[in-house]
């Protein structure tokens, strides 16, 4: 049976996309792909990574690339109610009749949204489960560089690196072993192994110390000890699509540069994105005019826009061009009044910092350096709306440093002018794999809370200030995934079974023998054997622990 409405609610999301349009491939006979993003549409088509890998699949003549996407609860009780199997937005099949699934995953709380997906496709969960009428399940994203081994049982192969320079290899491959049976589906993952950047977890096993710490990890004959990271050596430019159902809402996405000049310690964006590249001008200024075809706003995004070295001639162009101008987080190190100017003539009405932490000490501990003269540049403006993101539970973190917080926004709060509003986000620290503060345990959670009580009571005095707090206890559950092994497959399934509320998590922690402050909370050993030590983060091991050293040698003084 299938549902009017889920099939009227699809074509309603692709009637409101403009720009590129992938042309219909009905009686294709080459391999078909579902790329699937674990959470709501609106999330998804936010992501660039995501639309990346859409357009340069579905630019491909011998392939059928669809999205699906996590229904909402009301969908998910359509699908449910009738019956129906999760199918694609394009053409409406199951996504269970697809060769491979491509889950892009980028957030570690979305895990529990790839299991509603498989649950609604009727595809088993894990990958030892799963037959030779399956689909292929497949991961990629900023979590699969990093540590994919809490989810690894879920896949039969992860991408570790940056999909669009290895997808098209992982593709041909798949395409010769195409209907040659579960043999040759065992065969297949293992001459899968042998593509750099690519990690089957089955061809993997892991052995644990009394401590519960990991003894060791066994690769088997012919598969690599340790997976090569892949990065793309001169970025492309593939068509976006445009549509009113995003965070960029009727914005054309341009990417300026991918990965990060600065080393902030805390910060997994340049363990994840390095080498630092940039895009050069004219190929920007071509998928700038590609874009205003269909719009009139333009999205400049990067790790850190700010630092584009040509940014003020990209930005003149689009303003000559009367074009709005949309942009990422800004770093405080690289901006000037050009840019500043040049944004406000663009129309830009918010600016976003990343100001993370309110001393001179912190920002040395976390080697992030900030110009603060900038504010009153950004106060000449008159924008409508200033963004601050700060970071709490920073290693060396006292009193005084929480405290500085509070009175850098008031400070900022003299400056701007009063009719500026200013939204103050706050987030708990998690220690991320392949930073140098990947030996540090995360804060308790009861100490976090009474800092986050304490910035709310100091700032919530001040009407201006929109004050939003991210929770402390799932901060909890989001570093024991982000370092967790692949024990944790477990507590991921029995948390979904339970429903996913913060309860639920702890009661599958406990469950599965597990605690969430094992993975989170404790602090590692310099040569701990790690979760995710089988993945070639691209940063050496013995400078991240000097970085963490001298990092903690600051905090200290």
């Amino acid at each position: 049976m299938r549902s009017y409405s889920l099939i009227k609610g699809a074509k309603i999301l692709l009637s409101q996309e403009k720009g590129f349009q992938p042309s219909p491939k009905p009686s294709l006979p080459g391999i078909k792909i579902c790329l699937a993003y674990p959470n709501s549409y609106f999330l998804g088509m936010s992501n660039l990574g995501f639309q990346l890998i859409y357009g340069m699949l579905s630019q491909r003549p011998n392939l059928i690339c669809e999205r699906v996407f996590l229904p909402s609860k009301d969908e998910e009780e359509e699908y449910r109610r009738t019956k129906s199997l999760l199918f694609s937005l394009e053409s409406q099949i199951p996504i269970r009749d697809f060769e491979i699934i491509a889950f892009s995953l980028s957030f570690e709380l979305d895990y529990l949204n790839i299991l509603r997906i498989l649950k609604l496709g009727k595809i088993p969960l894990f990958s030892q489960e799963r037959g030779e009428d399956d689909p292929l399940i497949i991961a990629g994203g900023a979590c699969t560089f990093l540590n994919p081994e809490p989810v690894a049982s879920f896949f039969d192969f992860l991408v570790v690196g940056e999909g669009e320079e290895v997808i098209l290899e992982i593709v041909e491959l798949v395409g010769r072993g195409k209907g040659q049976g579960s043999r040759a589906k065992r065969e297949l993952l293992k001459e899968l192994s042998k593509i750099p950047g690519v990690y089957v977890p089955s061809l993997y096993e892991v052995s644990y110390k009394k401590d519960g710490t990991i003894k060791e990890v066994k690769a088997d004959k012919g598969a690599p000890m340790r997976i090569k990271k892949r990065w793309v050596k001169k970025m492309s430019s593939p068509p976006f699509i445009i549509t009113p159902n995003t965070s960029f809402k009727n914005t054309y996405l341009v990417e300026l540069s991918r990965g990060c000049p600065f080393s902030c310690r805390f910060c997994m964006v340049r363990a994840c994105y390095a080498p630092y590249r940039i895009r050069k001008k004219e190929e920007i200024i071509s998928s700038i005019n590609e874009g205003l075809r269909y719009t009139d706003t333009i999205g400049l995004l990067g790790a850190a826009v700010s630092a584009y070295p040509r940014l003020e001639e990209i930005i003149s162009y689009l303003n000559e061009k009367s074009a709005k101008v949309k942009i990422s987080s800004l770093y405080l190190g690289t901006l000037n009044e050009e840019i500043i100017s040049s944004l406000k003539e663009g129309g830009q009405r918010t600016l976003t910092l990343g100001l993370e932490v309110g001393t001179g000490k912190m920002r040395r501990v976390i080697n992030k350096k900030i110009d603060k003269k900038v504010i009153d540049l950004i106060a000449k403006y008159n924008f409508r709306q200033l963004k601050l993101y700060f970071m709490i539970g920073l290693p060396g973190e006292e009193e005084e440093d929480l405290r500085a917080i509070a009175l850098l926004v008031q400070e900022i709060l003299t400056i701007l002018n009063s009719q500026t509003k200013v939204v103050v986000n706050v987030t708990p620290f998690i220690p991320k794999p392949y930073t140098p503060f990947q030996w540090v345990g995360m804060e308790d959670i009861k100490v976090i809370a009474g800092k986050l009580r304490f910035l709310r009571d100091f700032l919530r005095r001040d009407k201006r200030v929109e004050l939003n707090l991210e929770s402390s206890r799932w901060a909890l559950i989001e570093a024991a995934l982000s370092r967790g092994d692949r024990r944790v497959s477990e507590v991921i399934v029995k948390a979904e079974e339970k429903g996913g509320n913060f309860k639920d998590w702890q009661d599958a922690f406990e469950e599965t023998n597990l605690t969430p402050s094992f993975y989170a909370n404790r602090k590692r050993e310099k040569d701990e054997v790690f979760p995710w030590q089988s993945i070639e983060g691209g940063l050496n091991r013995e400078r991240l622990w000097k970085e963490y050293q001298k990092g903690l040698e600051i905090g200290d003084s």
